[in-house]
């Protein structure tokens, strides 16, 4: 067995089921990826103290498996009632969500209290339910307000548009001649040989189980259900069952208007003749203008007969949009019988012309054409997709799974903006897709800085659709900017929007996020930068950076020559209502001279007061810390919700030098909540990419941003570390959260390969940290109209131009590419079609530590223990303060350091062993909470440790200062210094560490920010 093998053995995986919530985050497969590194997703242990007794199930759940080549998860345990569990269907144009059974309508339980006044609810701003959900693109209705607001003083204007369901239509009931069915409820102890499956290849998700209901008959059922890439109007889903008995059983096919949440209805309805056709439609609430209709019809293998409504049973709900059709048929034993269900679904937004019609004949074309061909058109759309853009590192199972994941769940809930009108192409993505109702549904800054960057880089036609939607909302954001006093050619898009844009209470135009609408100028400035589409850029995004430039123009104000901000709040919402906001303030200067430029380009002459303020616009900065302070006032005892100065560095590009850029990462990243939301990190990561030039910081940040927030079986992000609502503060996180997905994309489109837009040249400086061993292949990556594949290796690059596919843009001529100025051969390059350039990788765990003659920067590093959220082993090694190893508790903890891959080797005449090192010094940084002792041993093998040093009652080296913690500093913290008394021999060092001196009600275990292990 390998050592990392015995280290697998020692950490003990586990993840437990809250009753209200499942836990935060589920273990990975496997430990062991290479010789030398642990699997680059590192495992972990989620302990949350219960809120009462039995909340917490003794059950473990299990990793999921990966069919790494169909793509597929499968997950073969059931577990009811959790919404992180439940699997979903969308194309772009519409979603559904179903019961973990593997269909049907499911309301997550407090398990613990079934029926008590506490249930699980989805939080701000509606505070509802949770439920599976599904709507429509652009499904948004009008309602006077929401339970919550951000400004409770202007909930008198009204006007809020949530998202609004349809009746879920992914319901198909197999009823006992006892009564009994399976669907979310069924007595678990009832199932057997649960296995379920969602392929992150083509989106078709199959449950297959065996079920004993009372009497002597089991049924092998299996439900497959595909909602049409090919046929955006088309759902699909199949029951296929095998009885043990010849049995005579009910089949029910159910349209269930419990789903069409926030609607009114518009009519159901069950049509005579030999389709058996049953249909429900249903307005947004407020807007009986526009409906939406759901036609579904089914057919069978065998014979079924007495077709009738099923509004009788007694279960069946009663709610007015609810629609079903229920019919007897015999079963023989052992002999296979099929349901098939066509759905067809339509909305007057995308059709205006009589979208029952169309939603009819969908469902009839789609139940004509059968299940073999809907899934092969179907799977070869996905393909296409697939062959046009993809990330591939195959060599780590976990990883690619996670990338994969990533896109898909992107990929669903958009189509491509060049598409039809409202059919996905200009609804923009809101936080939870098409399948939650999560923060209302509402469009946030979300789309335009988190999710579009990634998708723009791979998919640019689906990501146009989120500029797409802030071009339909420009007339009523220029209507906001009016009824603030602000002029002509201005306008200020709401906070939140839904259908219409307006300022209400969840989303006020003024006094909060004005960095929004830079957001949204920037989206469109870059859509121009990756496509080169001139077109686009006179006719929608020109009109919206000018707009958005002219009303800062008239926001900012002239004091003691230089332009501030006054009364906002940045990304970072623990800090509101704020002066000159660094994030804004940089994003004001940066729009401005992106505004200059393209006016030059259009031919417009752009105010003087542009060029003002794009050279006098303030940004803050501390000379003394050497840091941009977040805003005005602020001090050094600050805790940030989510990354806020560091976008300065990245996406905004705006520095006053690298020094400077390279604090504000080490402040604000030891600034950073734990608890802050997933995409968060992702930033950071990015940022250490490019500004760090030793260590693997950037991997560890990767690592934060992504598994502790990612969510079995189907490696979904929630919002939150933790969703577990008694102990996360009281949050109710939105899940799935796209939002994390799109800043996990962007460590891969951004962070590594080091793009950036630009107008004139495919930009990247590519780069890698020692854990991705087999590197990173990009299929493929777009710019103007031109296509790359990229391969990101540990010693090379290599950029090859390829045929564009999927791009109604083609690039003439040579391509030029442009490599940063890190690589030793930066410079322009120029590539035809084949053609391919092959530059060296930089690697920054290669280069001088920081502390001189560290054997243990960036090598590998694995622990006994589980450690806190976030605060993983890597992080004592990555050559960063910024990042601390703190394990779960304060019982003696201990990580083992593998010196056999430092770098550089030693030189032939000083190499004790091909695997070993001489150690002569330890330097501890710790961090915040230091540990009460510490000891030191060192090995060839992990059985036989010598003890080489050890301390008890562990000096403060710095103590504590109120002066020091008000005013900001950068500062590295408590650190300890030993220079042993002779060199110390061995391949394995290992560090253990006992107690936390920053309080002795502390739960976690003392940091370790960083172990320098000095030697040769």
């Amino acid at each position: 067995m390998s050592t990392f093998a015995k280290m697998k053995n020692v950490v003990r995986f586990s993840l437990l089921c809250v009753a209200i919530r499942t836990s935060s985050a589920f273990p990975w497969a496997k430990l062991v990826r290479d010789p030398f590194y642990p699997s680059v997703l590192e495992p972990r242990q989620v302990e949350n103290p219960p809120p009462a007794e039995n909340v917490w199930s003794d059950d473990p759940l299990e990793t999921p498996h990966w069919d790494n080549k169909t793509f597929t998860l499968y997950t073969s345990q059931l577990v009811q009632g959790a919404y992180q569990q439940t699997p979903y269907v969308a194309n772009g144009y519409f979603g559904q969500r179903f019961g973990a059974e593997g269909h049907g309508f499911q309301q997550d339980k407090n398990t613990t209290d079934p029926n008590g006044p506490l249930q699980p609810v989805n939080g701000w701003p509606l505070d509802n339910l949770r439920v599976t959900f599904g709507t429509v693109s652009g499904f948004w209705n009008s309602q006077p307000n929401t339970s919550r607001t951000n400004f409770p003083e202007l909930a008198a204007k009204g006007g809020e548009s949530v998202i609004s369901g349809l009746p879920n239509w992914a319901s198909l009931y197999l009823i006992t001649p006892q009564g009994d069915t399976y669907g979310p409820g069924t007595p678990n102890s009832t199932i057997s040989n649960f296995m379920q499956s969602m392929s992150l290849r083509n989106g078709i998700v199959k449950t297959s189980v065996t079920w004993s209901p009372p009497g002597n008959c089991q049924y092998n059922m299996t439900y497959t259900v595909m909602a049409s890439r090919f046929r955006p109007n088309v759902g699909y889903m199949q029951l296929d069952v095998v009885a043990s008995h010849d049995v005579e059983v009910s089949l029910l096919d159910l349209l269930d208007g419990r789903g069409a949440l926030r609607t009114w209805p518009a009519g159901t309805g069950m049509e005579d003749g030999a389709e058996n056709i049953i249909w429900s439609g249903v307005h947004p609430a407020g807007l009986p203008d526009i409906t939406a209709y759901v036609y579904s019809t089914v057919n069978f293998s065998g014979t079924a007969s007495g077709r009738m409504s099923g509004s009788s049973i007694p279960w069946v709900p009663q709610n007015i949009s609810t629609v079903s059709q229920v019919f007897k048929a015999t079963l023989n034993a052992g002999k296979p019988f099929s349901v098939y269900k066509t759905v067809g679904i339509a909305s007057s937004e995308a059709f205006p012309d009589h979208p029952e019609q169309v939603a009819r004949t969908a469902a009839l074309s789609g139940s004509a054409a059968g299940y073999k061909q809907l899934f092969e058109e179907h799977d070869e759309v996905w393909e296409d997709l697939w062959e046009d853009g993809t990330i591939l590192a195959e060599y780590d199972e976990e990883l690619q799974i996670s990338l994969q994941a990533t896109l898909f769940h992107l990929l669903c809930a958009v189509r491509t903006g060049k598409g039809p009108e409202h059919l996905g192409s200009d609804a923009s993505i809101s936080v939870g897709g098409l399948t939650s109702d999560s923060y209302a549904g509402f469009i946030f800054w979300d789309a335009d800085l988190w999710m579009y960057p990634g998708l723009s880089a791979i998919w640019p036609d689906y990501a146009l659709s989120i500029v797409n939607y802030r071009s339909r909302l420009l007339e009523q954001s220029e209507r906001n900017a009016r009824e603030y006093g602000y002029g002509e050619d201005t306008a200020v898009y709401s906070w939140t929007s839904g259908r219409f844009g307006n300022c209400t209470g969840t989303g006020p135009c003024v006094d909060y996020q004005y960095h929004l609408n830079a957001d949204i100028a920037f989206a469109a400035w870059e859509y121009y930068l990756n496509t080169g589409d001139m077109d686009f850029l006179q006719n929608e995004g020109w009109p919206i950076v000018r707009k958005v430039t002219n009303f800062f123009s008239e926001y900012v104000q002239l004091i003691n020559g230089s332009y501030h901000t006054s009364n906002l709040t940045d990304p970072d919402e623990y800090a509101n209502h704020v002066d000159d906001g660094a994030f804004t303030n940089a994003s004001i200067k940066k729009l401005f001279s992106v505004a200059l430029g393209l006016a030059k380009l259009v031919g417009y002459k752009a105010p003087q007061r542009w060029e003002d303020i794009a050279g006098k616009m303030y940004i803050p900065y501390d000379a003394e810390a050497g840091i941009i302070p977040e805003f005005t006032g602020m001090n050094g005892s600050v805790t940030i919700k989510q990354v806020d100065v560091a976008l300065i560095s990245y996406p905004v590009g705006f520095k006053f030098n690298d020094t400077q850029a390279r604090n504000d990462l080490f402040f604000y990243a030891k600034a950073q909540s734990p608890d802050g939301p997933a995409m968060t990190w992702a930033i950071y990561s990015v940022v250490s990419a490019e500004l760090i030039d030793t260590g693997c910081q950037s991997w560890t940040h990767a690592l934060q941003g992504s598994q502790t927030y990612i969510r079995a079986p189907w490696y979904t992000f929630s919002e939150q570390v933790d969703d577990n609502f008694y102990t996360n503060g009281g949050t109710n996180p939105a899940f799935p959260f796209l939002t994390g997905h799109g800043g996990y994309l962007q460590v891969w489109t951004h962070g590594y390969t080091g793009f950036r837009p630009m107008a004139d040249t495919f930009y990247l400086e590519p780069s890698l940290p020692p854990h991705l061993s087999g590197g990173l292949l990009y299929k493929t990556m777009k710019w103007q109209g031109a296509s790359f594949e990229v391969y990101i290796g540990q010693e090379n690059t290599t950029i090859k131009r390829v045929v564009s596919r999927n791009s109604q843009l083609e690039y003439k001529g040579a391509v030029p590419v442009t490599i940063g100025a890190k690589n030793p051969k930066a410079g322009k390059y120029f590539l035809l079609l084949n053609e391919q350039i092959v530059i060296p990788t930089r690697l920054p765990h290669k280069n001088p530590p920081f502390q001189p003659d560290n054997l243990a920067q960036c090598v590998p590093v694995t622990s006994n223990v589980t450690w806190a959220p976030s605060h993983f082993p890597l992080a004592a090694v990555d050559g960063s303060n910024a990042t601390t190893w703190q394990p779960m508790t304060k019982d003696p903890s201990s990580i083992t350091i593998d010196l056999s891959a430092s770098f550089p080797p030693p030189p032939d005449d000083a190499r004790v062993a091909s695997d070993r090192r001489r150690v002569r010094e330890v330097i501890f940084t710790w961090g915040l909470a230091v540990p009460h002792s510490w000891t030191l041993e060192i090995s060839n093998d992990t059985d036989t440790w010598e003890r080489v040093w050890g301390q008890e009652n562990v000096e403060i080296s710095i103590a504590y200062d109120a002066k020091r913690y008000i005013e900001p500093r950068l500062e590295d913290g408590n650190s300890t210094t030993v220079t042993f008394d002779r060199e110390y021999e061995g391949r394995f060092v290992r560090l253990t560490i006992a107690g936390n001196q920053a309080s002795s009600k502390a739960k976690y275990g003392a940091t370790v920010a960083e172990v320098a292990l000095i030697g040769s």
